[in-house]
């Protein structure tokens, strides 16, 4: 995906992100084809809510999820219909959940006094609110790196407050369309058995919503598709996909005609992690003893995954200017331009010269919005998308 090679032609100031979009739509079409044509594919806006790269995505996946005001208003800006979103999330405040019922987003309650609070807005503005339960996960499932459930956790509802989520259901049939449920057991799954493991769940906690008496239209399996880290293989999507579509399906021949639902995908990082470089160059070099210290242009205030403290980082690759020859031997520890020990961005072979550029991969998901831009002053870092029509670098926004 990125070879050195590709790297070095990256002829851009930094620091800099830089996203692939062929990378982007190849990952939909393996999706696509692994999971067949009848599948919905919603893209996680939290993992990368680049303007550019919403519009890319608004030519290949079925719709969003959001989760924030500012998400909502990325989605609207990018083209989005109300009814390609799907709104999530623990703490929608009482603004974003009237403007999802006034616009017709479908909103994923978490609480029951959520749902009691949507139907509130649905009378005062006349409409009938589209929602979806979400549903939390009896266990935690152990195949996610990071998990979605547990008592300290609060996403979702457990057993108890579905059971009054659903009287409420039935006290406020004017106000209250159920649209289906919602199942989201965590992130970066690379079992195929762990996922299997979480999609019999979820259809398990649909059924027993679809057994008190409601038709499910749209059952959202989530998704939480692991990305290849340190040494680690990615979820095998391509032999996943067959696998689920059978459970699917006779999840789906059970229902009747008239009520067979439609499943959907909710994928952010797989989408776009490894479509992703953030782009440095080296400052300064110093040498302590056997220590050799590389203090480069960009750092944990652009990309503070690189600290290691988010869970694995991006991996970075030296990228030297072309006729400089090899690195000589050694390890180089990258440092950014922060006042602060925490600004330590792993280490690398070889010993870095001023002016070579260190480029971390795996960044597409997950970077500049997830990171402390503001911290000491420093500009935002740009972002470009390459695409059939490059374009152009993106000011300096996302305050």
């Amino acid at each position: 995906m990125w070879p050195t090679e590709r790297l070095a032609a990256l002829d851009y100031p930094t620091p800099v992100f830089v996203y692939d979009g062929a990378e982007v739509r190849r990952r939909v079409d393996l999706v696509r084809r692994a999971f067949g044509s009848e599948i919905r594919l919603l893209y996680a806006v939290k993992a990368n809510p680049l303007p550019a790269l919403l519009g890319t995505m608004a030519t290949v996946v079925d719709g969003l999820d959001v989760a924030s005001e500012g998400e909502m208003n990325a989605a609207d800006a990018a083209g989005f219909a109300p009814d390609r979103l799907r709104l999530a999330g623990p703490g929608k405040t009482a603004a974003l959940l009237e403007r999802a019922v006034r616009s017709g987003v479908p909103v994923s309650v978490e609480t029951p006094g959520e749902l009691t609070d949507v139907a509130g807005y649905a009378r005062a503005l006349g409409r009938r609110a589209q929602v979806l339960l979400r549903l939390e996960p009896r266990e935690p499932r152990r195949a996610f790196g990071v998990q979605m459930s547990g008592p300290t956790h609060p996403f979702g509802l457990d057993a108890e407050e579905t059971v009054a989520a659903l009287d409420i259901l039935r006290a406020a049939p004017d106000a209250i369309d159920l649209l289906g449920v919602h199942v989201y057991s965590g992130t970066q799954c690379r079992s195929i058995r762990g996922w299997m493991g979480h999609l019999a769940e979820a259809l398990d906690l649909a059924e027993a919503v679809r057994r008190a008496g409601f038709a499910l239209r749209e059952i959202n399996v989530g998704g939480g598709f692991g990305v290849a880290h340190s040494g680690t293989e990615a979820l095998d999507v391509a032999a996943l996909g067959p696998r689920a579509r059978r459970t699917l399906d006779r999840f789906a021949a059970a229902a009747a005609e008239a009520a067979r639902p439609r499943f959907v995908l909710e994928l952010g990082r797989y989408l776009v992690a490894d479509a992703g470089v953030y782009l440095t160059t080296v400052l300064r070099t110093k040498t302590r003893g056997a220590h050799h210290i590389a203090v480069l242009d960009g750092g944990a205030h652009h990309l503070w995954a690189a600290t290691g403290q988010l869970g694995p980082s991006p991996p970075p690759v030296a990228v030297s200017p072309p006729g400089r020859g090899s690195l000589a031997p050694g390890r180089t520890h990258l440092m950014g331009p922060l006042c602060t020990p925490l600004d330590h961005l792993g280490a690398i072979a070889g010993r870095l010269r001023q002016g070579d550029r260190v480029a971390f991969i795996q960044a597409g998901a997950y970077g500049a919005t997830l990171s402390p831009l503001r911290f000491l002053g420093h500009p935002a870092p740009r972002e470009v998308l390459l695409d059939r029509d490059p374009a152009p670098i993106e000011p300096a926004a996302r305050r």
